[in-house]
This record gives C-alpha cells, sequence and structure tokens, in this order.
C-alpha cells in the first residue's frame, strides 16, 4: 500500500509538472512574438531572474515557508472542529437547534470582513493568521460534514445498534465511514479557501508571507516579482491539495471520487 501511495503521488506530481511547463512554454512563446505588452506581464524567462533574485537572497524561501505554515495550521484546526460541529448538528437534533443556529448567523458574515477586526484584536502576529485561516475553512467543512452526517441511512444506524454497537463504534464505523465523501469535499474545499483567506490576511496586516510580497511588490510595480509569488502560490496550493488527496486515498473507506477529480 506505501509503494502505490508514493507511485500515485509521483504521478500526481508529475501530471501538475508537464501541465505547468506546458502553459510556460505557451506563455514565453506569446511574449516573443509580441503578442502583449511584456512590461504589464512579464515572460517567463525575465520573471527567472526575479526568482532566482529571490531565492538567492532567501526571500522567497522564508515567505514560502510562512504562508504555508500559517495556511496548514489554521486548516487542519479549521478542518477538525468543523467536522466535529458538523456531525453533531448533522445528528444530534438539540446540538444543530441551539450551536447550528449560531454557526449558519456567524456563516454569512464574510471571511475577508474580519481581517480588519482581527488585526484590532489580535494584532499583527500570528495569531491573527492562524484564526482567520481557521474561520475560512471551519465553514465549508462544517456544511459539508452537517450534510454529510445527517444522510446516513437510518437503517444502518439500528442495525448496528441491534448488533451491541456502543457510540464510539457508532461514530467510527458507521457515521464517519458513511459521510466521508462529504467531509472530504468539504476539505479539499477548505483548502483552497485557505490561501484565499491567508493572502487577504497578509496583504493587510503582515510583515512576511507570499502575500505581503505581492502587496509589496504591487507598490513599487515590479511586475515580475509579483508574477513569480503568484506562480509559488498558485503552485503550494495544486500541490498542497495533491499531496491531500493522495493521503486521503489510504483510508479504507474513502470513496474512489475524493482519489481524482
Amino acid at each position: 500500500m506505501q509503494e502505490n501511495f508514493w507511485r500515485k503521488l509521483l504521478r500526481e506530481l508529475t501530471n501538475v509538472l508537464l501541465t505547468v511547463a506546458a502553459l510556460l512554454a505557451l506563455w514565453e512563446a506569446a511574449a516573443r512574438l509580441h503578442l502583449y505588452d511584456v512590461s504589464f506581464f512579464p515572460p517567463p524567462s525575465a520573471d527567472a531572474n526575479a526568482l532566482f533574485s529571490s531565492v538567492k537572497s532567501g526571500e522567497l524561501i522564508s515567505d514560502t515557508w510562512m504562508s504555508l505554515r500559517r495556511a496548514l495550521v489554521g486548516f487542519i484546526a479549521g478542518s477538525c472542529v468543523g467536522a466535529a460541529a458538523g456531525i453533531l448538528t448533522g445528528r444530534l437534533r438539540i446540538v444543530d437547534s441551539t450551536l447550528g443556529q449560531v454557526i449558519r448567523v456567524l456563516r454569512s458574515i464574510p471571511t475577508i470582513a474580519l481581517v480588519p477586526l482581527a488585526i484590532v484584536w489580535f494584532g499583527l502576529g500570528e495569531t491573527s493568521k492562524y484564526l482567520l485561516v481557521f474561520w475560512g475553512v471551519f465553514f465549508p467543512v462544517w456544511v459539508s460534514s452537517h450534510i454529510g452526517a445527517a444522510q446516513v441511512d437510518q437503517t444502518f444506524i439500528w442495525a448496528a445498534r441491534s448488533l451491541g454497537a456502543n457510540t464510539w463504534r457508532l461514530l467510527c464505523e458507521v457515521i464517519l465511514p458513511g459521510a466521508a465523501p462529504h467531509i472530504i469535499g468539504g476539505m479539499r474545499t477548505g483548502i483552497a479557501t485557505a490561501f484565499v483567506v491567508l493572502m487577504a490576511a497578509e496583504m493587510t496586516g503582515a510583515f512576511g508571507g507570499l502575500g505581503y510580497r505581492i502587496y509589496v511588490s504591487h507598490l513599487v510595480f515590479r511586475v515580475d516579482k509579483m508574477v513569480v509569488d503568484i506562480v509559488v502560490l498558485g503552485a503550494i496550493g495544486a500541490l498542497t491539495d495533491v499531496v491531500f488527496a493522495s493521503i486521503i486515498s489510504l483510508i479504507p473507506w474513502s470513496p474512489e471520487s475524493a482519489k481524482r477529480i
């Protein structure tokens, strides 16, 4: 199984790299044919110089690690809490009538609108970034988990109870496998949401990270550096999704649709 995991991961990464390489080739060809103004959208050959400079100075590596750490911490926390809350509201009517109603009200508030408030409450440190990403990831995971848990066939619940299953075994062997497709779908949506929220947070209140660097490059009209940071951001987002899908495929009751979309 471990060999199959690494083989699948390598195949997915290869597909991503080949796709990126093809897009870069088309981009470079369009620039050399003067199909657009390169001062506003430098070709890969020009961006490569900015990339080399950023890597050499350590700036890009530091910013990438900072953004990736913030996104992963917020994503893991938001996914765990969101899945737990979704299962509770999906299976327990009293929890759905109380906690579920509060979550529905809070869900209508755009996460990006909370960025200034998070800075006021928690400052420009890491806490505000973690909490904002957590907030953005929590709701799509909660919605998916709630729907998945609520749609578990009641017949399976009764059958497990009749066979003597306690609450813990009922959760692990019936409810979680039944709700898994929805939970996984919510988590994959949460990955993209995590990076969207993180960029908004870093552009408005940070002193490091890819979002901060994109904003600073915009102020001094360094389009090449902006493009480099945006491409790196897209790459780590895509790779994160590929790694997540590969890890999820190891779960015995993982649906086939979650392995590849």
